[in-house]
């Protein structure tokens, strides 16, 4: 009979529901900020589980947002030149 090995030592059903919480609300955070804000709530989780973990369960075929913060066109960055109506 094998025994199954739990894929993530500190992040457990209740861990993991708090992060997906926690995700929702800072969408733009990383795994540095989530990590810190689960510290601020008591909740101890190792970062490189946590980025495994956010890896993991990461949805497919997520898109990151267009970081353009210095207000030039996007064609600049590589992306499709942008047409003036």
């Amino acid at each position: 009979m094998t025994t199954r090995r739990r894929r993530f030592r500190t992040i457990d059903e209740r861990v993991a529901k708090e992060i997906a919480r926690l995700r929702r609300r800072y969408p733009d955070y990383g795994r540095r900020r989530l990590a810190q804000l689960l510290r601020e709530k008591n909740i101890e989780v190792n970062e490189s589980e946590l980025r495994r973990f956010l890896r993991y369960k990461a949805p497919t075929g997520q898109v990151m947002k267009d970081r353009n913060l210095f207000g030039l066109p996007s064609s600049v960055f590589g992306g499709p030149p942008e047409v003036d109506p």
